[in-house]
């Protein structure tokens, strides 16, 4: 019996095994959380890129890239891409109510200002 060969991945920056359409975008966020803590911007940036090209208004591939954009120094995007996925976060409504609820968000963009 043929072994099956493992074929090429489309993306080189992005492990194979997270490049299957089958992948839930919520796994696909973890694995790129997980790559940022390890340091692997790239790879974590490339991964939230093709879900932003699914999903633009995704407030947790946002917020990620903004940590990336954050710790690459690109600080201006960062605070963009936090104020978007703040924006576009369900709980924003509720934190226009009740805005003193609203200390971690302010916290990172508060973080990126500092670091100017």
């Amino acid at each position: 019996m043929a072994k099956k060969t493992q074929q090429a991945a489309p993306n080189p920056g992005i492990p194979f095994a997270m490049q299957s359409p089958e992948i839930p975008v919520e796994r696909a966020i973890q694995f790129a959380a997980q790559q940022i803590d390890q340091g692997q911007l790239s790879i974590a940036e490339a991964i939230l890129q093709q879900i932003l090209q699914k999903q633009p208004r995704n407030v947790f591939a946002m917020h990620l890239s903004g940590v990336i954009a954050h710790r690459v120094g690109r600080t201006e995007l960062a605070v963009e891409l936090y104020r978007q996925s703040h924006r576009n976060s369900a709980i924003s409504r509720a934190i226009s109510l009740q805005p003193w609820r609203d200390v971690p968000h302010s916290q990172t963009v508060g973080q990126c200002h500092l670091s100017r």
